[in-house]
């Protein structure tokens, strides 16, 4: 028997850093209402630079003066990198877990690589999300089976 191999039950986590904007509506912390969430996952034109995912998308509305009626999240892909689905989830659970949030309402959207982002995103974790509207984005056809029960 090889006495070289040894076992080891560990949990082992990873720590993720990303760059957000997130929008709040004017009446958010007026009363005890729980919010719908739109996270918006930008392009490759647009990683590496916060700023930059004020582009397109909500971010560049509200920029423009809009109002909405849920909570925004914009985060910004690291430069020389595409969106990773674990990234993703830990900060949806992040705005979770620290804003008023319906977390039966977090839907997401993407433009280009972020509607790729949204697409994987969904697939690997089918039931985080009301609905997906992925913009410009593929996935797999083989299994969006998955997600067949969200709009």
């Amino acid at each position: 028997m090889n006495q070289s191999l040894k076992r080891f039950d560990r949990q082992i986590s990873r720590q993720v850093s990303l760059d957000y904007w997130i929008y709040l509506p004017p009446e958010y912390g007026r009363d005890d209402r729980r919010w719908p969430v739109l996270l918006f996952l930008h392009g490759a034109g647009e990683r590496g630079d916060l700023e930059k995912a004020k582009k397109h998308g909500p971010a560049k509305r509200i920029t423009a003066g809009d109002d909405f009626p849920f909570i925004v999240v914009t985060p910004s892909c690291p430069a020389e990198q595409w969106w990773d689905p674990e990234a993703i989830e830990h900060l949806r659970a992040e705005i979770c877990a620290t804003h008023a949030v319906d977390e039966r309402r977090v839907s997401g959207t993407g433009l280009s690589m972020g509607g790729f982002g949204i697409w994987a995103m969904a697939l690997t974790y089918p039931h985080r999300f009301a609905a997906i509207a992925p913009i410009c984005g593929g996935g797999s056809p083989y299994v969006v089976g998955r997600i067949a029960h969200r709009p």
